[in-house]
């Protein structure tokens, strides 16, 4: 398929990307989950040089200088991709492969209103005026993301939906802050201690922090150590059970 202005390539593929959104989910805690869509977009990005200078009475000065890529369908800027203008060994084409069907954006302002919009913004960042910053090189490249939609289970019958984007040149989870951490259940804690329990290094672990729970408890502070309802202490007790087990048995 051939699109107008040369596109970064695909350098992580449709498995990939599902591994890389899986192996995500997993570190958060997310056991239960499933992928309901993923789509390959390349998504418009003008990419540009800048420099700051300062006027005096008797000359010009060199402040700052430097790279930026302005998204230009969501109008804002983005860090990591303007580091795709450093990479050296790779290439760019006008030619992307329609296997994965991909989406591809059209620019939501032209070349001409880009830069009159990323004069002021560079101004604006640099606290600066418009008159003091100098833009080159401005050039419209496609970067392509997969979009990848998973469903992760919150209860018996309910549903989160959580969408994830990856950089398909670098391989980067782009929003991988928006997937938060999923406390433990029971069940996951007491596979988890068992595990820990059949190395007999760990034993002494949790019969110290057992201990320590059933001190708290007879010194009457009300902080619910000893309640049978708090996960600890079910994990402590079924720690000390699996223990005498393990040394009855040998």
């Amino acid at each position: 398929m051939f699109i107008e202005k040369p596109a970064f390539p695909v350098s992580v593929d449709l498995s990939e990307a599902g591994e890389k959104v899986s192996n995500l989910l997993k570190r958060r805690h997310w056991i239960a989950f499933t992928f309901s869509s993923t789509i390959l977009v390349y998504v418009p990005y003008y990419f540009y040089s800048y420099d700051i200078v300062e006027e005096t009475e008797k000359k010009t000065n060199h402040v700052s200088s430097g790279s930026k890529a302005f998204n230009a369908f969501n109008k804002e800027f983005d860090a990591e991709v303007a580091d795709l203008a450093s990479l050296e060994d790779v290439s760019r084409s006008n030619e992307v492969s329609e296997e994965d069907a991909p989406r591809v954006l059209s620019p939501k302002i032209n070349e001409s209103e880009a830069k009159d919009i990323i004069l002021v913004k560079t101004a604006s960042l640099a606290g600066t005026s418009k008159k003091n910053v100098m833009i080159s090189g401005l050039e419209l490249l496609y970067v392509p993301f997969w979009i990848v939609k998973a469903n992760v289970k919150l209860g018996v019958d309910e549903k989160h939906e959580l969408g994830l984007r990856i950089n398909a040149t670098t391989g980067n989870i782009v929003n991988e802050a928006s997937v938060p951490f999923k406390e433990k259940g029971f069940s996951e804690l007491t596979s988890e201690a068992l595990d820990d329990l059949s190395k007999p290094s760990e034993w002494i672990n949790y019969s110290v922090e057992l201990a320590s729970k059933l001190s708290k408890g007879f010194k009457g502070k009300s902080d619910n150590s000893l309640n049978l309802s708090n996960p600890d202490v079910k994990i402590l007790v079924l720690a000390i059970i699996a223990i005498i087990v393990i040394i009855w048995v040998a």
